[in-house]
């Protein structure tokens, strides 16, 4: 098995693209039994997550942007949880459709010195 060095360096000699972006897209790994983790991942600059088709569960924790985190046109045939945000710009949710309970608890606007 490859060192997780020897796998960075692989990708970074094999998947990157014309526009010089490392290109993890377009990965299938329906027929793997297993779980997939991609956890703890340091990007520089955009780290983009979209089009996830997962039978199971996603987890999404614990983030640390500098910039914009966006997540929008999600449809989660369960249960979406999101809690504990500390935002220091703004929080918009806007536009839901929600077919079960709607749960919107104590929200801690900072005060204005």
């Amino acid at each position: 098995m490859k060192s997780r060095e020897e796998i960075e360096k692989w990708l970074l000699e094999n998947c990157v693209n014309e526009n010089g972006d490392l290109d993890l897209s377009g990965l299938d790994f329906s027929d793997f039994e297993g779980n997939v983790d991609i956890s703890k991942m340091k990007v520089k600059h955009n780290l983009n997550q979209s089009r996830q088709s997962v039978e199971g569960n996603l987890w999404q924790s614990e983030q640390s942007v500098q910039g914009n985190l966006i997540q929008n046109f999600q449809e989660v045939q369960e249960t979406l949880v999101q809690d504990c945000q500390k935002v220091e710009g703004n929080l918009w949710q806007m536009f839901q459709q929600v077919k079960g309970d709607l749960y919107s608890c104590e929200s801690r606007l900072k005060e204005e010195k």
